[in-house]
């Protein structure tokens, strides 16, 4: 991992109030506590896919040389919420090939240029529509704009954003904690 990159993530938890720390054999960096009232888990992770089979996440140990395919470096957020409806969603950028494959049962909002550019899927069309209100879109089609490949699920009572990138920029960084914090915030709200 480059320096630069850890310095950034402590230099942002420091920030934050949060705690930094780097994990495994190949220092990835990992930051945890609570950001606005939400216990959160910031953390990065190498996906290595293998021939003959799924991905698999590198923890620790040697990688196995001569038998990946792929190696992806992962962004992931984990952020608490009380979901008491246990309502989900999943949010993702769709271009015409992955609309195609998810079929046009998204959630539509009226919202032309969202509506093309995302598939979202959820349990409680209600409730995803509210959650989902103009401020929270405009910092989607934001995101989407820097992160071209992300999904953001709600399950239960977690929150979780993962990025097919390493984001070592600070203010990338502090708009996936703001955006799915304040989606875990929405959801708590509805709730209420």
């Amino acid at each position: 991992m480059q320096a630069s990159v850890v310095e950034t993530w402590k230099s942002l938890a420091v920030q934050l109030g949060l705690n930094f720390e780097l994990v495994t054999n190949i220092n990835m960096p990992k930051m945890s506590g609570k950001y606005r009232d939400h216990p959160l888990v910031l953390d990065c992770a190498v996906i290595v896919s293998y021939r003959g089979g799924g991905p698999t996440i590198i923890s620790g140990g040697p990688p196995q040389y001569g038998r990946h395919k792929t190696w992806v470096n992962v962004t992931r957020l984990l952020v608490d919420l009380n979901n008491r409806s246990k309502a989900t969603v999943t949010i993702q950028p769709g271009g015409f090939l992955a609309r195609a494959i998810a079929g046009r049962q998204d959630i539509q909002f009226g919202d032309p240029l969202f509506d093309k550019k995302f598939i979202v899927k959820g349990s409680d069309e209600l409730i995803v529509r509210e959650v989902l209100d103009s401020s929270i879109r405009q910092q989607l089609m934001e995101m989407e704009s820097l992160e071209r490949s992300f999904t953001i699920k709600i399950e239960g009572s977690i929150a979780y954003f993962e990025a097919r990138s390493l984001i070592a920029d600070s203010a990338r960084l502090r708009r996936v904690l703001d955006l799915v914090t304040d989606l875990a915030i929405g959801f708590e709200k509805q709730m209420g």
